[in-house]
């Protein structure tokens, strides 16, 4: 079971990614996400949410972020949760909102970028990937340093529909 999650939208990310980086540590920030300081603001287009859970949503469980490709109908995402918080299924709720908010916004795909250097994730991805997830490996790339990607096809997403707590999200105001 998906856990329940109360997204809100950040207009100042860096404390959340300062507090995230302060957590996982400076090798596994730069193993994972490519930092080797969190950003200090969002790209360009880039929106974000914190993540909160609990009975009266008193625990930060992690966070996400979408932002659309310049050139095709497809958002991007990222996310990460605490570490006091990992193998709860969390990532899969952040992931949930995050596509079923950027289908809501007109995307007809969502990806997600896992570097090489986090074998641990790449692998779970694959994993998914091969294991009848609507989530599909899309390719590999080798420079500026290995990756994979991910996609998830608007038209694949039929699952996102059964869960009511996600379609709620897909009104939340941007």
């Amino acid at each position: 079971m998906t856990p329940v999650i109360v997204p809100k939208l950040l207009d100042r990310p860096d404390i959340v990614w300062d507090n995230f980086a302060c957590q996982i540590g400076e090798e596994l920030l730069r193993a994972c996400y490519g930092w080797t300081v969190p950003p200090r603001v969002a790209r360009p287009g880039e929106t974000v949410w914190s993540y909160r859970a609990g009975r009266n949503q008193e625990s930060l469980i992690g966070w996400g972020s979408l932002i659309k490709d310049p050139t095709t109908p497809l958002y991007w995402y990222a996310a990460g949760v605490f570490p006091a918080f990992a193998r709860r299924g969390y990532r899969q709720a952040i992931r949930q909102h995050l596509c079923t908010t950027a289908f809501a916004w007109g995307a007809e795909a969502v990806s997600l970028v896992v570097l090489g250097t986090n074998p641990e994730h790449l692998w779970r991805c694959h994993r998914e990937a091969v294991a009848g997830s609507p989530w599909k490996w899309s390719g590999n790339s080798w420079r500026p340093t290995p990756f994979s990607v991910f996609t998830l096809l608007r038209q694949d997403a039929t699952h996102l529909a059964d869960d009511p707590r996600t379609c709620a999200y897909a009104s939340e105001v941007r």
